[in-house]
């Protein structure tokens, strides 16, 4: 919580205590981080998706150099 107080505080600081233009950046803010967050976790919902890839990886397509293009490895 104190963390949201002092960037609440910082935003009212960087626009001269005008409650309103405030209120507008928190909510930019806000969005951010929400955006953020999406990314984030659809970054680890692709990361384990590519784990199961690799664990259960039968080479299916080996690129030009001959390695899988999901493990790396030489078939």
């Amino acid at each position: 919580m104190r963390a949201t107080e002092g960037i609440m505080a910082h935003i009212r600081h960087r626009c001269g205590n005008d409650d309103k233009r405030a209120a507008e950046m928190w909510n930019e803010f806000a969005a951010r981080q929400a955006a953020t967050m999406q990314i984030e976790n659809r970054m680890e919902t692709l990361r384990d998706d590519l784990a199961l890839l690799r664990r259960d990886c039968p080479h299916p397509e080996p690129l030009n150099c001959g390695k899988c293009i999901v493990c790396g490895a030489k078939p």
